[in-house]
């Protein structure tokens, strides 16, 4: 994915709205977080993090992160 390049080889962070309105951030090339409406969470979209994470829903918005890890909070 071409954001996830960009953030790797320069020091910004890349944020990607797909078509699907989910939200995703590159920090170092790692995707390190993900906001999912509620709606397509019911479907068959999910998130895509590996490891340990976190998830947060208020509303109809999921915000789903890595915990601890280089390049995030």
């Amino acid at each position: 994915m071409a954001a996830a390049s960009i953030s790797k080889e320069t020091e910004a962070v890349a944020v990607v709205v797909s078509e699907s309105s989910i939200v995703r951030v590159f920090d170092d090339g790692d995707l390190v977080s993900e906001i999912i409406p509620e709606i397509w969470m019911l479907s068959k979209y999910g998130h895509h993090l590996t490891g340990v994470i976190k998830k947060k829903t208020e509303h109809d918005i999921t915000v789903v992160s890595k915990t601890g890890g280089a390049g995030t909070p």
